[in-house]
């Protein structure tokens, strides 16, 4: 499937990489994304950081975002 974007985009900030199916349907898996809180904080304009790149992205976190340890198989 080609993959139509990978890096971080949105408010959200999450990290995602969207492919595209056979049928032409968008298919995005994501991770990291920001919760609302209760009393509805979110995160602020100022700390949004849109990434190009997977690499990018991983390179340069947002506040309060991290990368799970990664342990060779």
């Amino acid at each position: 499937m080609p993959i139509v974007f990978q890096g971080r985009r949105r408010a959200g900030c999450q990290l995602a990489v969207e492919f595209l199916d056979p049928d032409g349907n968008n298919l995005e898996i994501y991770w990291g994304i920001d919760l609302v809180g209760t009393g509805g904080d979110v995160r602020p304009p100022s700390e949004w950081r849109q990434a190009k790149t997977l690499e990018d992205a991983v390179a340069n976190p947002v506040a309060g975002q991290r990368m799970p340890p990664i342990t060779p198989a």
